[in-house]
């Protein structure tokens, strides 16, 4: 609770401030463990009261603390909102929105393009579909990366287009998919 504290010198507001940098800054004065009221404002150290945080949207913006204002004689905890950066959204998208193997694996079967992508590797090359097949399996338990081996063997035997890549990238990120898996499937393509 010492923590929040104000300290007005001169008119100026020192804010944050603590009892710790009161006795830095007052080092020829004696403290008691736990000062009164009293003895802060005797110093002209002020406890901040608590407010509560405004509703902040946790996708765009948080509350963060700003200078207290005095209100009615007593130090009051202000807030401001600020928007949250690129990286903090990203953060906040990426813990609500887990990754949706299972139904990413379901649009893959379901495209006709494909479809078609896994016929050919049936015919020129067993192994590889079946290699995807299993490592689509392995990705929706979250491990994606024997399917992108496949799929980067596919590419280098140019199984897959251009437009099938970017279809496949379509897909991943409308179901939250990692951004490495989503590079991925284009790493090896010319």
């Amino acid at each position: 609770m010492m923590a929040n504290l104000v300290r007005i010198v001169d008119g100026a507001v020192k804010w944050p401030y603590s009892l710790g940098q009161l006795r830095l800054d007052d080092p020829s004065q004696s403290f008691s463990w736990s000062p009164s009221d009293t003895e802060l404002a005797h110093y002209g150290v002020y406890r901040v009261e608590p407010s509560d945080p405004p509703v902040a949207d946790p996708a765009l913006e948080k509350a963060i603390q700003a200078q207290p204002s005095e209100i009615d004689g007593k130090w009051t905890q202000q807030w401001e909102l600020v928007p949250l950066t690129a990286e903090e959204q990203a953060v906040y998208y990426a813990a609500t929105h887990p990754p949706r193997w299972l139904e990413f694996g379901q649009v893959v079967q379901q495209e006709p393009k494909i479809n078609a992508l896994l016929g050919k590797a049936l015919v020129d090359a067993p192994a590889l579909a079946m290699a995807l097949s299993v490592g689509l399996g392995k990705a929706a338990d979250g491990d994606s990366r024997i399917f992108l081996a496949a799929w980067n063997s596919a590419l280098a035997l140019g199984l897959i287009n251009a437009e099938l890549i970017t279809l496949m990238q379509d897909a991943a990120q409308a179901h939250d998919l990692p951004a490495e898996f989503i590079t991925g499937l284009a790493r090896g393509a010319s």
